[in-house]
């Protein structure tokens, strides 16, 4: 999503990436591109990676079912949940797994506190709702989702996001994204009147400038096998 226009203001570069084929050989591997992703060597063994850019229901069905990990990262909440999981789980081989990290559970939370955050934190959560999307409950409803879908849950556990002072410069970039996000999706569903979200936001922007800000977002990390 584009920055706040706040953010336009004060932020010119975003946070750095570490790149995969820096983690291959940090642990290691060898990592050579290829026309359409990287290959990884170690120890005679050699790992093929492909970089897709494709619709995900699209992309399932042309997918052999030989996928022996899904990994879906901080997205689950964005889709349809019930349709999405049921799709990776088809091109999923026999006790496959499924992994689903920092998949939001529901709980957003700023300090210092503001009067006005119930407010504005509720529309915020309410906007998740549009759409297909699977909501604010995403990480609790994927418990059931998956044992439905014949996915047992092998472990799960909390992932929460915990940002606190004193900050460094990728926190402080971090946390004006989040207002960035907020400020968006509460502004475009008019849930709030203007004047009030515009008065949080500056109390948060104030207390990010002044090195005061904390953020906590709740998150579950989610491990599947299929059954």
């Amino acid at each position: 999503r584009p920055l706040s226009p706040r953010s336009r203001t004060r932020r010119t570069r975003l946070l750095p990436t570490f790149s995969f084929a820096e983690w291959a050989r940090a642990a290691g591997w060898t990592a050579e591109p290829t026309p359409d992703g990287f290959r990884i060597e170690r120890h005679g063994r050699s790992v093929s990676l492909t970089y897709v850019t494709s619709d995900l229901f699209e992309a399932m069905t042309v997918l052999p079912k030989a996928i022996d990990l899904v990994v879906a990262h901080a997205v689950l909440d964005v889709l349809p949940l019930r349709r999405a999981v049921d799709a990776l789980l088809s091109r999923l081989t026999d006790d496959g797994l499924f992994y689903a990290p920092i998949t939001f559970d529901g709980r957003t939370a700023f300090r210092p506190s503001h009067p006005d955050d119930d407010a504005v934190l509720g529309a915020y959560h309410e906007t998740m709702r549009g759409g297909d999307r699977a909501g604010p409950n995403t990480g609790s409803d994927l418990l059931s989702t998956l044992w439905e879908l014949g996915a047992p849950v092998v472990a799960a556990g909390g992932s929460d996001w915990v940002v606190h002072p004193p900050h460094d410069d990728e926190a402080r970039i971090f946390l004006d994204r989040i207002l960035g996000f907020v400020e968006e999706s509460v502004g475009e569903s008019a849930a709030v009147d203007r004047a009030t979200l515009d008065g949080w936001l500056d109390a948060r922007h104030d207390a990010l400038a002044g090195d005061e800000l904390a953020y906590v977002a709740h998150n579950l990390d989610v491990l599947a096998e299929l059954d």
